[in-house]
This record gives C-alpha cells, structure tokens and sequence, in this order.
C-alpha cells in the first residue's frame, strides 16, 4: 500500500484507516521510531493478549486483542454461557 500524506504543523502524519486495521494498531499503540539513512521507520511495540500477555498469535477481536489460547477459552465459555 502507498499513500501519500502531508506532515501538519504538530509533526503529525495520519496512518490510513486501512492499514491501521489491517495491522491491528490500536489508539495506544506505541511505536519505536528510528532513522535509517533518508528512512523514517516506526516499529510497533509487541503487540500482546490483553489476557495472559502473550505475545504470539494475537488476534483482534472487535477492539480486544488475545491470543490463540484466550480467543477460543472466551469462545467457548460464551458458547456454554448462552
């Protein structure tokens, strides 16, 4: 995906919508910002589950995001609740 944005007064840049979703970043998210050359890169923290801190196989669920293993024992609990 490339987009072109302009920088505001503030030194803000919005990241596009689509992209936002499509890598999970969530208002919040903190990110390393570093210099490579003429390169500006952000590198988001570890995204991990807002359960067990987990940081391998997160996936977001509505605005949550979990694991593999608290995504299906929510899942399932909310199955034998209802």
């Amino acid at each position: 995906m490339e987009t072109l944005r302009k920088l505001d007064a503030l030194g803000r840049i919005v990241i596009p919508q689509a992209l936002r979703e499509q890598l999970n970043i969530l208002e919040g998210d903190e990110f390393r910002i570093t210099e490579e050359g003429n390169k500006i890169i952000l590198e988001r923290h570890a995204v991990k589950c807002m359960v067990c801190d987990e940081d391998a196989n997160v996936k977001k669920l509505n605005r949550v995001l979990l694991c593999g293993v608290c995504h299906d024992a929510l899942e399932k609990s909310m199955k034998e609740a209802g």
